[in-house]
């Protein structure tokens, strides 16, 4: 029985974090100790065994630990990539697609009158890009993983001239309201502008008679932006977008701004479910930087709703956080999401609340 040791990573937007677990002998036992948090700085050392255990005790802690980071996107690679253990009837297609930060009223009250910036509607749906090649359609989710797509928006996209095709969009039921397309002809055309590549996609879309795969609006005016905007409120529409008219596509999520921007009318979280309580209600938790669990409340299930279960990744909308979620309700799963991605950071505090939120 030898020593054993894994170290796991997690890169992820502005995350950047490491994990280390270890199995050791210690005063005739074993022993299972952790040391964790971000990359380059110093880490905070524990232990998952309060004294010595015997060994098959030590490594069914061990074995868990490590696997339950990485069903949470750790992985060994020093890149921290997330995707080196991906779901057997899923297959990673190395495309990742373009992530958001977020903007407060007062950006958005700047990016309204600024020419240089479009505007579209975000619609309440799941991110999901249609990718035609040589070998058929096929959806990828938000995470690179190839998934499927509705048989409608299938056929649609099947119907498109173009031999290859990558159209990004927001997955809504039968249909897919696209956004982007960054693939044509077999042309790679994200450095294109975004107003170009958006004209490009209405052209393709409207030449083949789509019907269930709807191009985006993009507004461009200062006047049709504001109209846009109070109409969106007033249809409860989950925000809009702001996008640089003349920007690339760049795949991932800044560290900060970026040349496309999102601005919600209402707050979501994206949480992992850690008990499910009587009366059709579910406790939830989020990660801290230093990825241990913080407690975040409550959420009702709706008995027309499929009750979701301990360790389901779920969609919580809220109005804020103090400490826990104010008014939540429960939007539905987030199968295109891990566990990695449910974090304290992500989630919008009452103002002059500071961080961590107690556990």
């Amino acid at each position: 029985m030898q020593n054993q040791k894994t170290s796991l990573y997690f890169t992820e937007g502005s995350s950047d974090k490491e994990y280390h677990a270890e199995l050791v002998a210690r005063d005739g036992g074993f022993a299972v100790q952790v040391a964790y948090g971000r990359r380059g700085s110093t880490l905070t050392c524990g232990s998952k065994t309060n004294s010595p255990v015997e060994y098959d005790k030590a490594k069914r802690i061990f074995d868990k630990l490590v696997a339950e980071k990485k069903a949470k996107g750790y992985t060994e690679a020093a890149s921290g990539q997330a995707y080196q253990d991906a779901p057997a009837d899923m297959t990673h297609t190395g495309i990742v697609a373009m992530l958001l930060n977020a903007i407060d009223e007062a950006e958005a009250e700047v990016l309204l009158d600024d020419p240089a910036w479009g505007m579209e509607i975000k619609y309440d749906g799941e991110r999901r890009m249609a990718w035609k090649n040589g070998e058929g359609v096929f959806g990828i989710n938000r995470k690179g993983f190839a998934v499927s797509l509705p048989r409608s928006v299938e056929s649609d996209v099947a119907a498109l001239g173009s031999h290859q095709m990558l159209i990004d969009g927001e997955s809504m039921g039968d249909t897919l309201m696209a956004f982007d397309l960054l693939e044509m002809n077999g042309e790679n055309i994200r450095g294109l502008g975004a107003a170009e590549r958006h004209q490009r996609l209405v052209t393709a879309l409207a030449s083949a008679g789509c019907q269930f795969v709807i191009p985006v609006i993009l507004y461009t005016t200062a006047e049709a932006k504001r109209r846009a905007l109070a109409e969106a409120r007033a249809n409860k529409e989950e925000g809009v977008v702001f996008k640089r008219l003349d920007a690339p596509y760049c795949p991932g999520c800044p560290n900060s701004w970026g040349d496309a921007l999102k601005l919600k009318f209402v707050e979501s979280a994206t949480v992992v479910v850690t008990a499910v309580n009587d009366k059709r209600s579910v406790a939830i938790h989020v990660y801290d930087d230093a990825d241990l669990p913080v407690a975040i409340g409550n959420v009702t299930i709706s008995p027309k709703t499929t009750m979701p279960v301990v360790g389901a990744v779920i969609e919580v909308q809220y109005l804020y956080a103090y400490p826990t979620l104010y008014q939540p309700v429960y939007k539905g799963p987030r199968t295109d999401q891990d566990a990695g991605d449910c974090l304290l950071a992500k989630i919008k505090l009452k103002k002059g609340l500071s961080l961590p939120l107690a556990a």
